[in-house]
Formats: structure tokens, sequence, C-alpha cells
């Protein structure tokens, strides 16, 4: 049953992206009239006039659902081998989504003004100073060391899972042991890192 209902989810999922890519791209070249006209309208004033929907990062949201989907898609009495794969699934399809949903949050928050060979002429065209790099560089960075992101992600959902299940699971299995580790390691890292730079302990030790 639960089988079932998750791959009913995936392909609804896949269709929602399909369908909302064309529409969330086109939203995003929408230029208001103002700068049109001559008015003053620089790339932040275009940015706030386009559409809600052209904000919409459907790849970022597909991360999020992703992963507490399939920790959750087995049970306490599935064999160690069925939940190491749901794991490795998991880990696999989130790290896939981390570039593809960075790429499209930055050009959502700072642009780029993509010039589509389907519009006659966009105004944007000229405004040079808006054309982004769609943040390669930062899709690159995310492309090193997504896999953490990944991990972290899904070890936190596998971690939820035992604690609903804690009294029910008889077997564990190392991936999923793995995942939960490396999510509390780098939880723990990351609280640490943070409490060392914001309570100024760093300049203390580097005077």
């Amino acid at each position: 049953m639960k089988i079932s209902i998750l791959l009913i989810f995936l392909i609804v999922l896949g269709v929602a992206v399909f369908e909302l890519n064309p529409t969330v791209e086109y939203a995003r070249i929408v230029v208001p009239e103002d700068a049109y006209v001559g008015k003053a309208c620089d790339c932040q004033c275009i940015l706030s006039a386009r559409p809600w929907y052209s904000k919409i990062n459907y790849w970022f949201w597909s991360f999020i659902l992703i992963a507490p989907i399939l920790a959750f898609s087995v049970t306490p009495q599935s064999s160690p081998l069925l939940r190491a794969a749901r794991t490795l699934i998991a880990v696999l399809v989130c790290y896939a989504l981390t570039r593809p949903a960075l790429g499209l949050g930055l050009d959502i928050r700072k642009a780029p003004f993509t010039v589509y060979d389907t519009v006659p002429f966009q105004k944007t065209m000229d405004m040079v100073q808006c054309h982004g790099n769609s943040g390669i560089g930062a899709k690159t960075y995310i492309s090193d060391i997504g896999w953490i992101y990944a991990l972290v992600y899904v070890g936190w959902c596998e971690i939820i899972w035992r604690v609903r299940y804690k009294n029910r699971i008889k077997n564990l299995d190392f991936i999923s042991e793995l995942a939960a580790f490396i999510a509390v390691f780098f939880t723990a890292l990351f609280i640490i890192s943070a409490l060392y730079i914001f309570t100024g302990l760093h300049t203390k030790f580097s005077n």
C-alpha cells in the first residue's frame, strides 16, 4: 500500500514539476511597463514586478518532500536490506536535486534576466547590469558538497523515523546508521562553528 502511494506521489510530483517549469520560466521574463516607457525601473524594480509564482522553486520543494516520504515508505518490519536501499536512494535523489534547487533559487532571487529566442524583444536585453551568471560558481560549489546536505537531511529523517518506531525496530542497517551518524556529526559541527564565530571566540583566539 505504501509503495503504491509513494509511486503515485512521485508521478504527481514529476508531472507538477514538468507543468510548472514553463510557467515559472515565462513569469521570470515579465518586465513592467514603466521599463518600456522610459521611467526609472532598475533590476530590483523588475524583479518585484514579477508574479508571485515566478518565485516558486519546485526543485527545492521536491528536495524537502522526497526525503521524509522515502524515509517513511518502509515499516519497522521491513528487511534491513530494504531500509538500507531506501536510505541510499533518498541520499542519491536529494543529492541530484541540490544543484537545480540552488541554481533556480539563485536565478529567482538575483535574476539572471535570461533572453529567450521565443520572445521577440525583451527590455532586459539592453540592461546588461541585470544579466547574472546563474550562480555558476555557487552551483559548482554545491555540487561538490551537495552530498553533505543530502546525507544530513536524509539522516535526520531517518532519526525521526526511528523515534516514531523506536519500540518496534528489531534490526538496524549499516547505511541508515551511517546516515544518522553523519547527520548528528555535521549538525553538531555546524552549531559549534556558529557559536565559535558569533560569540567572538575566534577573535579572542586570533589575538
